[in-house]
């Protein structure tokens, strides 16, 4: 079950009265900005990783004319520049755009944290001080409530940062590979290498590139499956009447 902004803030604004604290409100709203500024990031993943898709097949085309073009002794390899031509043109799949989306993604989810990590301080303080005046039950039970949902809010935050460090991981790998094409290829066009020592380098390059692209795929799905988890655990709990109600 998906959970949108809107029903998450008209319970939360429902819960006002109970948790009496605008800071942790603003926090709640913050996190599921945050986590559709992740998501995002996921859907820029899944678009760059259908140009790496389209760009892999152009190397694949080229590799199927080197093939022919070797058997039949065409030392001009006409057919395979003009594909490894075609790639060249392609560009990098991974666009300026997604970096500074990424980029951007990362660096609000670690300033997230520690709003976190302040705010889960600040509570265990007064947590301390209602042990030492146990009459003040009733702050006890919110102060535990908020600290629940910030627990929540932590673990959610934590496992998008894991989640977005692997995605950056895959994407270097897939870069390492495209440079690795693009030089090729550079190569080739220009003369520089003899076009069957340039196949054979993107030949053997080509061998993990399935791999990595997998890899990245099922990160960005694993991302978008685990905010969509941690925002119906938030919102189960928003909903759940505190402790001693």
């Amino acid at each position: 079950m998906e959970i949108n902004e809107a029903e998450v803030k008209a319970v939360l604004n429902s819960k006002r009265c109970i948790w009496k604290n605008k800071t942790l409100v603003k926090l709640v709203e913050d996190f599921l900005e945050t986590n559709m500024e992740t998501l995002d990031l996921c859907d820029s993943v899944m678009t760059c990783l259908k140009r790496v898709r389209e760009t892999r097949l152009l190397i694949l085309e080229a590799l199927h004319h080197f093939d022919d073009e070797d058997r039949a002794n065409e030392s001009s390899y006409e057919k395979t520049l003009d594909n490894l031509k075609n790639f060249k043109a392609a560009g990098d799949p991974f666009t300026q755009d997604f970096f500074r989306i990424f980029n951007f993604v990362y660096r609000r989810q670690i300033a997230f944290l520690e709003k976190l990590r302040r705010k889960k301080l600040k509570l265990f303080k007064l947590l301390d001080l209602t042990r030492v005046y146990f009459l003040l039950k009733n702050i006890r039970n919110s102060v535990n409530a908020q600290k629940e949902v910030i627990h929540i809010m932590e673990i959610g935050s934590y496992k998008a940062m894991q989640d977005i460090q692997k995605i950056r991981t895959c994407v270097y790998r897939l870069e390492i590979g495209f440079e690795s094409f693009m030089m090729n290829t550079d190569f080739a066009i220009s003369s520089e290498v003899p076009v069957r020592i340039v196949m054979d380098h993107i030949k053997r390059t080509l061998t993990s590139f399935p791999k990595n692209v997998d890899e990245l795929g099922m990160m960005a799905n694993l991302c978008t499956a685990n905010i969509q988890k941690a925002r119906r655990v938030l919102f189960q709990r928003i909903i759940r009447p505190p402790r001693g109600n």
